[in-house]
């Protein structure tokens, strides 16, 4: 997705053959913290531990890659009026709108959904260990399943 939105960005306009900093900064910054939200969120669905401190660090992750992203912007294009392609880490237009928001929640989304697919199907219609002893547990009384699954 990344690669699609920046393709109209990586080459400056202006000099046929020059690329531009906007696309090249988004993968940049962008394809490090898909990688780690992914990772995490697909550990997290094998080892069944989604709790708020994982929805913490993946919403807190993601605002604190754009808060370094606009404090390098401002350190290093201070000129608004600057174009955006003669600084190396200015994407201010990009900051701006909405969508690398929506391009890096729908890039995560992306990546978890196929685990998040296999783990309902494994769990609701493949047999498993856990399955087995559930409904082994069930049949012997309540208060052998509570035991059991605290």
């Amino acid at each position: 997705l990344f690669l699609l939105y920046s393709m109209d960005h990586l080459y400056d306009a202006s000099e046929p053959g020059r690329l531009a900093s906007p696309g090249i900064d988004i993968i940049g910054m962008a394809w490090p913290q898909i990688v780690v939200v992914s990772v995490l969120g697909s550990l997290c669905l094998r080892t069944r531990t989604f709790n708020w401190v994982v929805w913490f660090f993946i919403i807190g992750s993601i605002l604190a890659t754009y808060l370094v992203i606009i404090v390098l912007d401002d350190l290093f294009c201070p000129d608004p009026v600057e174009p955006v392609v003669s600084c190396g880490v200015s994407i201010t237009p990009t900051i701006t709108g909405l969508r690398p928001w929506l391009l890096l929640f729908v890039s995560v989304v992306a990546a978890l959904l196929p685990e998040g697919v296999w783990h309902y199907f494994e769990r609701n219609y493949f047999p498993s260990e856990w399955m087995k002893v559930q409904v082994v547990e069930k049949q012997k009384g309540l208060e052998v399943l509570r035991t059991r699954f605290q």
